[in-house]
């Protein structure tokens, strides 16, 4: 059940900071194709906004707390570790940082949001694990890692659209330590995440100013070449995690100084 709620929860929090983003393009660039006649103005206004806008963004983590700055990723990989640094996970970050995406994202700056996303996603984790019904999960540091490591592919689903993406990251950011049932749990919220946002589709109309479309992929020989660039890579990292496990035994056998070196 927990699952559930984050996935549904994630994805709500996803779909509506696009909404809000695309929505405040279109009003900027609204402006500009009624001032048509006044380019100047319509150029001063469009920047205005602009500049209001990031302002807003800038003065979140000024006004409220510095947590709100950055993308959050490196605190979060922080906890995941065991450092004690749950203050970052605090819910009273939720909507400044909201605010802050989204003013920051909305004006068109070169900005992603997988990051302040996943750190949404990780407040939220958190925040269900606080309340009553699910007190007794947060007290399991395991259980609590899992919440964390889900919230994250779940995270990078809403944000990237990328529901196996989301799942092999999630495994990347706690490299440290992962525990293989933590695969079901996180591929199990993402689920739930993409059918909430299928769903949310039907009733949020998302229309951005530009679509990219694609043609249609003509399978060719060309393919042959991509296979063998697989093979090759998928050979030499296998080589090379063996070799290392090779030499991290032969450093434990053998006594030599050259060793020592490298300890």
């Amino acid at each position: 059940v927990l699952l559930i709620y984050l996935g549904v929860l994630i994805a709500i929090t996803g779909v509506l900071v696009d909404f809000i983003v695309v929505y405040v393009l279109n009003v900027r660039f609204k402006i500009i194709k009624e001032e048509q006649e006044n380019s100047f103005l319509a150029f001063i206004v469009f920047y205005i906004i602009g500049f209001f806008l990031i302002s807003v963004a800038a003065y979140m983590g000024d006004l409220i707390s510095p947590i709100v700055d950055g993308s959050g990723v490196p605190e979060l990989k922080s906890i995941l570790s065991g450092a004690n640094t749950y203050k970052y996970l605090d819910f009273n970050i939720f909507f400044p940082k909201i605010i802050g995406l989204t003013a920051a994202y909305g004006p068109g700056l070169s900005v992603g949001k997988v990051g302040p996303m996943i750190h949404l996603a990780a407040i939220l984790a958190n925040m269900l694990l606080k309340r009553p019904e699910f007190k007794h999960l947060d007290k399991n540091y395991a259980t609590k890692r899992s919440m964390l490591s889900a919230s994250v592919g779940c995270a990078v689903c809403v944000a990237l659209g990328a529901p196996l993406g989301g799942l092999v990251y999630s495994i990347e950011i706690v490299i440290g330590h992962f525990n293989a049932t933590n695969v079901f749990r996180t591929f199990f919220a993402i689920c739930w995440c993409v059918i909430t946002m299928k769903f949310l589709r039907f009733f949020i109309q998302i229309d951005p100013q530009k679509q990219t479309n694609y043609p249609d992929y003509q399978l060719g020989t060309d393919i042959i070449a991509f296979v063998v660039l697989g093979l090759f890579i998928g050979f030499l990292t296998v080589s090379f995690l063996k070799m290392s496990l090779k030499l991290v035994y032969l450093k434990r056998v053998v006594k030599l100084a050259i060793f020592d070196r490298f300890a």
